[in-house]
């Protein structure tokens, strides 16, 4: 509470220094009209300082949106964005993006390279316990994979 005091008091001052850069001014303005929601954090700690884990998990998609785009094509960029829901689904259910994958795909050969005709055993709110747990997302292991 005290630094975030002081820190405020510091942005004051050095607003009212005659000799201070327009832009700067603007910037402090700014900080002070802004400053109760930046300082939420303090009354409330439950409330993040950050958005870190929110920048987190947009990181991939920002950082990779023009090499998603493919070479100026369109389909590239949708199918990027299909696959990045379809990927966060499968997370924020708990199952495992590869093994989803690769059952689904298996399907669309078993039709000839078409989409399976019935998608609700690949839809994680329709999938039986069973299947779900087959799918299961399992511990994250640091240990590297043994040889053999």
């Amino acid at each position: 509470r005290v630094a975030i005091e002081q820190m405020r008091e510091k942005c004051q001052a050095q607003r009212q220094c005659p000799s201070l850069a327009p832009p700067c001014r603007k910037i402090l303005k700014s900080l002070a009209r802004h400053w109760p929601g930046l300082t939420v954090f303090v009354n409330h700690p439950e409330v993040a300082m950050d958005n870190n884990a929110a920048e987190r998990a947009l990181r991939n998609p920002v950082v990779g949106r023009k090499n998603y785009y493919g070479s100026g094509s369109r389909w590239s960029a949708q199918l990027a964005a299909s696959l990045f829901t379809i990927f966060q689904t499968l997370r924020v259910s708990e199952l495992n993006p590869r093994l989803w994958l690769s059952d689904y795909l298996q399907a669309c050969a078993r039709q000839g390279g078409q989409p399976p005709p019935d998608l609700r055993p690949f839809l994680p709110w329709k999938m039986s316990p069973d299947r779900q747990a087959a799918l299961r997302l399992g511990p994250v292991s640091a240990a590297a994979p043994e040889a053999g």
